[in-house]
């Protein structure tokens, strides 16, 4: 009966929690700001509620708890600020968290957290990080005692082979139960030669299982949502490769073209780990799972946001359009990314972020214009980028937005809105068929360049400030063949030599084709490119 009792007395306090608790449309710690472009309404956590500058956790790791009761960020001094010395501030960022329900903000995990990139567990609202001594795994329950920290396990020092540690997790994931977490560590081991170590942390045990050592910084690992036996991570720098000199030396030199880029790798508890090579564009950064594991994607800059089947190892295109970071929601309809708004990316650059919807090929820039916050010459010194992502079980997008003093801040996009604005039927753009300059015979592979000012100034792409415009016009190609019309996969690049209103299409021409058509504001999804 005691139990029965406290049962029904739990959930009629969970039910009253639900009802009272605020969001970020009604919190007193948010302001409503809409989009000039486009129009798209955001809530921007107040300036100055924890410090100068407030910004979302990377994507990776989720700033919102699926319960909708806890965001989580990072706030900081404005690093360029002088001391009355004449000395800039060092970077101190620090953990935060807005409570929902008691609508309020306050510093969250205890002395060890800082800067770093934790794992937010949705469902159970606890935060895990790395302890101060890069030795120890920690957690805070926000639920109970936000600034109360627990240390799960300290890692004895054989693990570090004789060196020293010099990082432990660039950023956790947990196993389902979440009793161990995956981790990429790096050691130092004197006279400038380091190794880098993957290996599964056992919270219970205080052990480390170590799944792979590689002769490259590997880092940002990840461990498979649903599988605890399969790893993601990054080789880091691989742009550059080391090669042998004609006395003997080894130096770095840029990645020849032609080569596989050898950005992702699959690791496995045996020390089996495989690249996973970009088939698309050639180019992978910023890789990601999928929320039900069963695929990894990754931005292929101007190849779009890519993403790859476990099980069948095919590879499409979800989004279009360059992105540097990009987010799949979990129901896979949606892409959301962010791309240097000035096409000159830099610690503290101007940035754009956007929506798109693949269910109707069509997007919507939720902030079109970022004010850069810093300089080419000075770059900031923090990791000042967008990072967007969907959060609250995929009820809002959360990313960080510059304003125009120079600060950054905490902004979060319902959903619901931005979907439907890019699937009301009232809101999409005509659709207009343009012949193409090609005549049979032509190469079977040709490139266009669609450029959205002139056809703005033809009518033919709606002119901002209009609400419902998407920030950027769909384009198709259309081959007429002897059985009749076919759509063809194209490839959509916006960024890179082209100029600000400029849409780089590539594709294949069939031999039979007779003529091509240019689509603009061509309806349905893209389909990849072949």
């Amino acid at each position: 009966v005691r139990g029965s009792f406290y049962s029904e007395l739990d959930r009629w306090i969970a039910e009253k929690d639900t009802v009272s608790m605020k969001t970020p449309e009604t919190s007193h710690l948010f302001e409503r700001k809409e989009d000039p472009l486009t129009g798209v309404v955001s809530f921007w956590l107040k300036s100055g509620l924890a410090d100068f500058h407030q910004q979302s956790l990377y994507f990776t790791a989720k700033s919102m708890t699926d319960d909708g009761r806890f965001l989580v960020f990072d706030a900081c001094p404005d690093p360029f600020r002088k001391d009355r010395k004449g000395h800039e501030d060092t970077e101190t960022r620090r953990k935060y968290v807005v409570d929902f329900l008691k609508d309020t903000v306050y510093p969250v995990g205890g002395s060890s957290i800082d800067g770093q990139i934790p794992f937010l567990d949705v469902k159970t609202d606890k935060l895990y990080y790395v302890g101060k001594d890069h030795m120890s795994i920690c957690m805070c329950d926000l639920r109970a005692n936000p600034s109360e920290e627990t240390v799960l396990c300290r890692f004895p020092e054989s693990i570090l082979e004789g060196g020293s540690i010099r990082r432990m997790g660039t950023h956790l994931t947990l196993t389902r139960d979440r009793k161990k977490a995956f981790i990429d560590y790096s050691v130092d081991m004197g006279g400038g030669k380091h190794r880098w170590f993957l290996g599964l942390a056992d919270f219970e045990t205080g052990t480390m299982a170590k799944w792979a050592e590689t002769d490259f910084c590997s880092n940002h690992a990840g461990l498979n949502p649903v599988d605890d036996a399969l790893g993601l991570f990054a080789y880091e720098g691989c742009w550059r490769k080391p090669v042998k000199t004609a006395d003997g030396r080894m130096e770095s030199v840029p990645r020849p073209s032609d080569e596989v880029y050898p950005r992702m790798w699959l690791a496995h508890p045996n020390g089996r780990i495989e690249m996973q090579p970009s088939k698309i564009w050639n180019f992978a950064t910023h890789e990601n799972w999928a929320d039900d594991g069963r695929g990894l994607y990754w931005s292929a800059y101007h190849g779009g946001t890519a993403y790859k089947d476990l099980a069948s190892g095919a590879q499409r295109r979800v989004c279009p359009y360059w992105t540097i970071h990009s987010c799949l929601s979990g129901n896979d309809r949606y892409v959301v990314f962010d791309q240097w708004a000035d096409n000159d990316g830099f610690r503290g650059c101007a940035w754009r972020v956007a929506f798109h919807n693949r269910m109707t090929g069509r997007c919507i820039a939720i902030h079109s214009y970022l004010p850069p916050i810093a300089t080419k010459e000075r770059q900031s010194p923090l990791h000042p980028d967008a990072h967007p992502q969907f959060v609250c079980d995929g009820r809002y997008v959360v990313a960080t937005a510059n304003d125009a003093k120079g600060r950054m801040n905490v902004a979060v996009t319902p959903v619901a809105e931005l979907e439907k604005i890019t699937s009301d039927p009232a809101t999409a753009p005509i659709s207009q068929r343009l012949p193409l300059d090609w005549k049979a015979g032509d190469v079977a592979y040709c490139e266009v360049v669609a450029d959205c000012a002139r056809l703005q100034s033809q009518g033919l792409v709606p002119v901002p400030p209009v609400r419902a415009v998407v920030a950027w016009a769909t384009y198709g190609v259309t081959a007429h063949l002897p059985q009749g019309d076919r759509q063809l996969p194209v490839e959509a690049f916006i960024g890179g030599d082209a100029k600000p209103m400029e849409t780089v299409l590539r594709f294949n021409v069939p031999p039979a084709a007779t003529g091509l058509t240019l689509v603009v504001n061509a309806p349905g999804p893209f389909e990849p490119f072949d």
